[in-house]
């Protein structure tokens, strides 16, 4: 039932900057991150951990004004996730529900540039008949005031996360999302394949705010989308349409 887990990552990614509808910069981020948990076993509904993790980010300007500044930083804290999952796939679920809950608190005792807090809560659920679902998904964080920093901030845009939007088109320091879906299963496919391929669409809203840009809120942003999906082998697989 209990257990610890170390853990060691290294990875990269692009990040964009945005001007309304416009892309003004990308940031190139490079992230290096370990820490150690200790954590307890939920039965079958899933499980909680918590402890120290230190991250390392460096991130620069790949494309865009090369007056954009440069970060170099270390964060760390402690971080304490409470994981729940009821639902009968990871992907296209039918039926269940499921949860995640983090709370990370940045301190400098342990090495940390700066003192600040996140908290994040997701959930999703679905309910079927026969080949048809319903699948419904809220989120929501903040950083409780305490001046987060840029490379820590929440996003939406993107598909089935604003579908119409910028793949993370918003940043900011607390938001509100929800989705509701519809999916039929067309068809299944062959083992090797996955389980199912999808006809669905979706209808999002969500609210960021706080932005680091000091661009007012854009409010309360609407999306919709119509998509073919499939669960394959390798991971969900999606065709669609955003506005």
């Amino acid at each position: 039932q209990w257990f610890v887990a170390p853990y060691f990552t290294v990875g990269q990614l692009t990040r964009g900057v945005f001007i309304d509808d416009d892309k003004v910069a990308d940031y190139k981020v490079r992230l290096a991150q370990g820490g150690v948990d200790a954590g307890a076993v939920l039965g079958t509904w899933g499980q909680f951990r918590v402890g120290p993790v230190w991250t390392r980010v460096d991130a620069n300007v790949d494309t865009g004004s090369p007056v954009l500044p440069s970060v170099k930083e270390n964060t760390a804290g402690l971080r304490a996730v409470l994981f729940v999952d009821q639902t009968d796939h990871a992907f296209f679920p039918t039926r269940g529900f499921g949860a995640v809950a983090s709370a990370y608190a940045a301190t400098e005792s342990l090495g940390s540039h700066t003192d600040y807090q996140r908290l994040e809560g997701k959930f999703r659920g679905a309910q079927s008949w026969g080949a048809h679902t319903l699948y419904a998904y809220a989120a929501g964080g903040s950083d409780l005031d305490s001046g987060m920093p840029a490379y820590e901030s929440f996003t939406l845009g993107g598909a089935l996360h604003l579908s119409g939007y910028r793949i993370n088109q918003f940043a900011g320091r607390r938001y509100a999302f929800g989705r509701l879906m519809y999916y039929h299963r067309a068809f299944p496919l062959p083992d090797i394949l996955g389980s199912g391929a999808y006809v669905g669409t979706s209808a999002e809203i969500g609210r960021i705010s706080d932005r680091y840009d000091g661009v007012p809120s854009a409010g309360t942003l609407w999306s919709g989308s119509a998509f073919l999906g499939a669960d394959t082998s390798i991971g969900p697989a999606y065709l669609g349409f955003g506005l």
